[in-house]
């Protein structure tokens, strides 16, 4: 078997250590002990015992002392309680639990084995003293079986084992048993599962329960090889038992809002619930995994106990057998009554006593239409928008609009009903959206979200979330012109027009929405929301306005639409212990997040007149415009609240359709956005933010550098911030002064200004490294000033330069007049050209220009070259960003190859007589204008310009002003200080090395990871050394034996082949086979790199198998199809030497053949699967299976995953594209069918026999929703036997990264267990 390598432990929070040897050390003390938990309790009375005296396991015992008045009112009910810990930490006798269960026992009045020992105890204390401790105080009849986190998961499944009916016995078994569970209390348990939930998956690092101890915890207590969905961990996995049949006692969940089990927790209570079980969940806002256990004095600790006595209170004693139950000889007390309604909101939804919740289809109590118009000219249908969760959204379109007029705005709307009742279904809501898309006109999206009690806030909140989410997803789709695009909004809806609507909870929502978008947490780019409607939101606060006074006693009023409803609604929505203070119900409350710095589109609100939530709906009005906001208010006198959905024909909700048609036409909406900074709206109002879009340390001003600002231009306003070292500040001799950098910032000639935290922290560092005197100039800005303006500004800032240098005292003491160098980054470096065409060397007397410095300068042209095409959407600047700066700042009526822009266009003039001096030209290899940057530095050399070009490996568009502190940008310092440095000599040297060189050297276009460069003339180098270096440990080819072959001689392609050291000609044992192909995104990559070598070494001893491990062709020399090709030929190798190779048929099984590869692999794999089907290599040789290993797949849509992809993940949007443009055939997209077999130009498999497939994603991985997707298609579109397993937390080729880690493991058992389940499968 393979080991650990030496020295790696698993750490529990310091408490238990397992060594790589299987040692365990256990602290001697418990992790939670401090001085504020009290050890003894004023009225509580406890000791402790052995209930198990084989396993030494204790109990301790806690009951109210009888001066506290305990036992004197009767016996009381028996808690038993399992304390926490992940199942490999803590003990009753820990502080933190002790003070617990001490107020536990105060405030509130082996599992199964403790049970029996309870039963025996409750006839027969067992103490030797005879005194009855437990029996004098305990009613036995009123048992209930509670614990927290670990604790909770035992209490679940003693329920389910007390409740199966071929259970044993454990309590209340037997008609004379004197113990009768009542109850079972789970708090805040600790379920896991394979899939992620979202409170696991956000989780972050610095909590008590983190993801990483969640793991580690299932990791150390599961069974050996077992997953997180075992049964012991997951109630609900694939191999757990049906819980329909089981009969329980009321059950309560404790969920902790910040938990991250919140939602496993809530998950629980929910299918129990669905099941018919009598489940209560109350939810803690705001609280963490094991609050009370770690804080068992504090308020909410107060809360929980009060919660929990509440429900022992109040849970009917239930005989779980059909027998009656059975109370303690020495106390009876009557059954309490039946499950009675809590709340009744309008006899359509009522919550009982027991925490079921009842839901009647009878909308009687509201007036509803009986006719829902026919003849409107819409069109609607209903789509899922999440189906994770069942949740749809009705798309309502004009039959009159196809889309060539004009695309029609999106208008995304959210019913009312107080949380809680309504849907889009009901003919109300159906018909005012038919209203609103026919008469706007516009696209309406009417979603459904999840109601409260069952589901309370957030549960809406992130439904429409996820609303948001998923037309996002369809703009992009629309953009590329996806074939995953819903085809009513890629041919009606104009995602630059989006507007959230919704009436009365629907306000409310759409107020949550628009401050998720604003404050940046909401991404909903390619779309854009340009404004908000609310109608008479509902809002609500502790304190009431005078509006929602109480009706009067009799009021009619109060049986509809009156503040006595809403405060119910509130109730039942809001979190467990929520008051109407909370964030979801008052946008200005005491825990409320500020809204003054939150960007607000237009908004949009309707108050009608007698509506008692009028005076709230004014007063957030008045707030929201006094932050600044853009609101508008309109009254609608005579009417109340929610009158459109009562009466959607009537004429006030025809005059509503009328206000929110002005709103919407009227509204400027945004045309052109730049990175937040810059907006260009309908009506060419030109919007600029307050704060810089880019954001550094502000540490950095460390007092190594003085600087000032000053006015160069004061009739345009124009600044110019001057740097110098400090320590220069006194030289007088010539020889110490210092060089001069004039700097013109970036911002694509529309954003951008000295004074920006980035721009200003780049010119601190270029002043104290090089040394110099920096001067960082403003200019005036497109779209208000379009070009030339800039350029006009740059000269003028030169000509003061001139007149400056030596009257200002300030420059006169540092500056040295010889030394001036111009530089700029991006359209500061398109600056510094045309000065360098304007003023060349000579420059300005006393002012002598010594060079040019070029940063990535923004050139384009109306040809797209290979670099603008190749990049990703993801990239810092991307065409589509490029294209939106040119039509913003070029002359009005030019185009891209305008002179200003494309020194090289038609229309420019000729340099070939310009003397530019000496310049520096510094390229980004990720950069859109890499070409056009290196094309420029050719030509001018060509011309016999004296130019030195230097390309950044790995960096993107202006990393210099982006990242001014960043390796990359110091390694760029130095670039500049030693071309300062050069002087005439060095420049003369360059000339004349130029000018004897033939041509230029080849430049490296494409690289991946170093393996392997594409040179710009065609050429391919490879390296020697492979890309990925893993120690192996000394022993880990012990077990395995292994040689390498050649099966293709014709292409030079080998395999290395493995078997287990046990097998052999003396062994009639054979094991199954596992043809493997490594990754390498079909570009680098060899079965002899030691990361596939060590993970085929750990496949072929632990699995255990025959791994024969296969090379094929690589591109770019060979593009797809060929790695494929080669695929199919390794198979037929395997087919023709099954019986062939006596080193191979003495061990392997070729009847239990299975196909696996990672990542290109991966992709292999899966052809391989529809070539050979099950039998298609011959009667002796049987594909049993296929293992995808994150398969390498693309798509031209970019999915989420893809998106959403992190800095510094090892593989990227960028590096994705990359492999694609190098093994993609000429003119092939990323749909082509080899690359994407579930794409829209792939053929369907429904005919195909495919064996059964294990497909493996990574969390973090930006091919997890194509693995996913392509999982799918397969199960549920092609109808195959698929297993898809998303390994949680981990990037692309986790694995092979580090073969040994401990998530590796997981990933061998997981194959393992495929492998036995399917080897013998037909």
């Amino acid at each position: 078997m393979f080991k650990i390598q030496k020295g790696a432990s698993r750490d529990l929070v310091g408490f238990l250590r397992v060594l790589s040897d299987g040692t365990i050390l256990r602290s001697p003390g418990p992790v939670f002990c401090p001085s504020t938990f009290p050890g003894e309790h004023p009225s509580v009375e406890w000791k402790e015992a052995v209930y198990d005296k084989a396993k030494n396991l204790h109990v301790r015992m806690y009951k109210p002392s009888p001066s506290a008045g305990g036992g004197g009112g009767g016996k009381l009910p028996v808690l038993v309680y399992f304390h926490g810990g992940g199942f490999c930490l803590g003990s009753c006798t820990w502080a933190n639990v002790h003070s617990f269960c001490l107020r536990l026992a105060a405030d509130a009045g082996d599992a199964a084995g403790f049970l029996h020992w309870l039963r025996e105890r409750s006839v027969d204390d067992g103490d030797s003293d005879g005194d009855g401790w437990l029996a004098e105080a305990a009613d036995f009849g009123r048992v209930f079986v509670t614990g927290d986190s670990a604790g909770g998961t035992i209490a679940h499944h003693l329920a389910v084992r007390a409740g199966s009916a071929a259970a044993p016995n454990l309590a209340g078994g037997e008609p004379d048993d004197p113990v009768t569970i009542q109850g079972y209390i789970l708090l805040m348990p600790f379920f896991g599962g394979v899939v992620r939930t979202p409170s696991e998956a956000e989780c972050p690092a610095d909590v008590f329960l983190n993801l990483d101890l969640f793991d580690r915890f299932w990791r150390l207590s599961l069974p050996a090889g077992a997953t997180r969905d075992h049964p012991m961990a997951n109630p609900f996995g694939p191999d757990s038992p049906a819980l329909d049949g089981v009969e329980l006692p009321p059950v309560l969940v404790i969920a902790g809002g910040l938990d991250m089990l919140r939602d496993r927790a809530v998950d629980y209570a929910e299918r129990l619930s669905a099941m018919g079980k009598p489940v209560e969940l109350a939810e803690f806002a705001g609280e963490h995994h094991g609050f009370f256990t770690l804080g068992p004095g504090s308020d909410a600790a107060g809360e929980l106990i009060a919660a929990v006595a509440r429900f022992v209170r109040n849970t009917c004693v239930v005989d779980l057998a059909k027998r009656a139950p059975l109370m303690s000889s020495s106390s009876s007390s009557p059954a309490p009554a039946p499950p009675h309604v809590v709340e009744d909101c309008l006899g359509i939804v009522q919550l009982l006593s027991d925490g079921t919740v009842t839901r009647s289809d009878d909308y009687s109590s509201i007036s509803l239409m009986c006719n829902v118009p026919t003849d409107l000219p819409v069109q609607w249908k209903d789509v899922v928008y999440d189906a994770g969760r069942g949740l749809r959204l009705r798309m309502y379109a004009p039959t009159s609009h196809s889309g060539e007029e004009g695309k029609l705005p999106v208008l995304v709307y959210f019913h009312g009903g107080g949380f809680c009742i309504a849907s889009f279904e009901l003919p109300n809501f159906h018909a005012g959206a038919l209203r609103l898309a026919g008469e706007l006109p516009a696209v309406v999206l009417s979603a459904n979200y999840r109601l409260a009690p069952e589901h309370r806030l957030p549960a809406a909140h992130d439904d429409a979330e996820s609303v948001l989410s998923w037309l996002r997803g369809h703009a992009a789709a629309s953009a590329s012109a996806s074939a995953s695009a819903d085809p009513w909004l890629a041919a009606l809806a104009d995602f630059d027009r989006v507007f959230v609507c919704g009436d009365s909870c629907g306000g409310n929502i759409a107020h949550h929405l628009t401050i998720g978008c604003g404050s940046g947490k909401i991404e909903l780019d390619p779309a854009r929301l340009v404004g908000c409607v609310m109608l008479w939101p509902y809002f609500g606060g502790e304190e009431k306005m005078p509006s929602e006074a109480p009706p009067p006693e009799g009021d009619a009023s109060s049986s509809a639409m009156s503040i006595v409803l809403f405060d119910q609604m509130w109730r039942l929505a809001l979190p467990a212990g929520a008051t109407r203070d909370h964030p979801a119900a008052n946008p200005f409350g005491p825990e409320s997040p500020p809204l003054n710095g939150v960007v607000f589109p237009p908004v949009l609100i309707v108050d009608p007149e007698q509506d008692v939530l009028r005076d709230r709906v004014a007063d957030y009005a008045a707030r929201m415009e006094a932050m600044g906001k853009r609101v508008e208010l309109v009254k609608f006198e005579g009417q109340g609240h929610g009158f459109f959905v009562l009466d959607p024909m009537s004429e006030a909700s025809g005059e509503l359709v009328r206000v929110v048609r002005r709103f919407q036409q009227q509204q400027p909406y945004v045309v052109e956005d730049c990175r937040g900074a810059l907006q260009l709206l309908s009506d060419g109002t030109i919007v600029r933010a307050a704060a810089p879009p880019f954001h550094v340390r502000l540490d950095i001003d460390d007092g190594r550098v003085e600087w000032k600002d000053a006015v160069y231009d004061a009739a345009h306003g124009l600044g110019v911030r001057m740097y110098k070292p400090a320590a220069t500040g006194e030289a007088e001799k010539e020889e110490e002064k210092l060089p001069v950098v004039v700097y013109f910032h970036g911002g694509g000639f529309c954003i951008g200004s000295c004074t920006w935290p980035n721009f200003h922290a780049g010119c601190l560092r270029l002043a104290a490294e090089l040394p110099a005197v920096v001067l960082s100039f403003d200019y005036r800005l497109a779209p208000e000033h379009r070009l030339p303006a800039a350029h006009e500004d740059t000269a003028t800032a030169l000509l003061w330069l001139r007149d400056q240098i030596l009257s200002d005292p300030w420059l006169a003491d540092a500056a040295d007049t010889r030394q001036v160098f111009v530089s700029g980054e991006s359209a500061g470096g398109n600056f510094a050209h045309h000065l360098a065409v304007r003023f060349g060397a000579a420059g300005l007397d006393p002012v002598r220009i010594a060079g040019y410095i070029l940063l990535m300068p923004a050139f384009i042209s109306e040809k797209r070259t290979r670099s603008e095409l190749a990049t990703p959407a993801t990239a810092f600047l991307t065409r589509d960003m490029c294209d939106r700066y040119c039509r913003l700042a070029l002359p009005a009526g030019a185009d891209k190859d305008h002179p200003l822009v494309n020194p090289f266009g038609p229309a420019s003039r000729s340099l070939e007589a310009a003397d530019v001096g000496r310049m520096l030209v510094v390229a980004a290899d990720g950069d859109l204008l890499r070409d056009k940057n290196v094309e420029y530095a050719e030509k001018m050399k060509a011309m016999g310009k004296d130019v030195e070009l230097v390309v950044f490996a790995g960096e993107e568009h202006a990393f210099f002003g982006v990242k001014p502190m960043s390796g990359a940008t110091g390694e760029l310092v130095e670039v500049i200080r030693r071309f300062i440095g050069g002087g005439d000599g060095a420049a003369a040297a360059n000339i004349e090395e130029e000018a004897m060189a033939p041509a230029a050297e080849p430049y490296v276009v494409e690289d991946c990871r170093g393996a392997v460069q594409l040179m710009s003339d065609g050429t391919v180098r490879r390296s020697a050394e492979p890309a990925f270096h893993v120690d192996l440990p000394d022993d880990a080819d012990a077990a395995v034996e292994w040689k390498d072959v050649t099966y293709d001689a014709e292409h030079d392609l080998n395999a290395r082949l493995y078997r287990p050291r046990h097998l052999g000609a003396a062994n009639d044992a054979r094991v199954p086979v596992v043809a493997y192909f490594h990754g390498g995104g079909f570009c680098i990559g060899s079965g002899r790199w030691p990361n596939f070598h060590a993970w085929c070494l750990r496949l072929a001893a632990e699995l255990p198998a025959v791994v024969l491990s296969f090379d094929y062709r690589l591109a770019p020399e060979h593009r797809l199809p060929a790695a494929q090709e080669d695929g199919a030929t390794a198979m037929a190798w395997v087919r023709d030497n099954a019986a062939r190779d006596p080193w191979l048929a003495d061990a392997a099984d070729f009847s239990r053949v299975f196909v696996a590869g990672d990542s290109a692999g991966g992709n292999i794999t899966h052809h391989m699967a529809v070539r050979f089907g099950k039998t298609g290599l011959g009667p002796h040789v049987r594909l049993r299976g296929h293992v995808l290993l994150m398969p390498a797949m693309a798509g031209e849509a970019r999915t989420r995953a893809e998106l959403e992809c992190r800095p510094g993940a090892f593989l990227t949007a960028e590096m994705s594209d990359r492999y694609a443009r190098l093994i993609l055939p000429d003119g092939a997209t990323r749909d082509y069918p080899v690359l994407n077999p579930a794409g829209p130009e792939a053929p369907g498999l429904e005919a195909v026999a495919m064996a059964p497939a294990l497909v493996v994603a990574a969390e973090h991985d930006i091919l997890r929703d194509r693995n996913e997707h392509y999982a799918r298609r397969m199960k549920e579109e092609w109808g195959k036997e698929v297993v898809f397993v998303d390994f949680a937390g981990e990037q692309h080729g986790f694995f092979e990264v580090d073969p040994w880690s401990e998530r590796a493991d997981e990933l061998v058992r997981l194959i393992r267990k495929f492998v036995v389940e399917h080897m013998n499968s037909e």
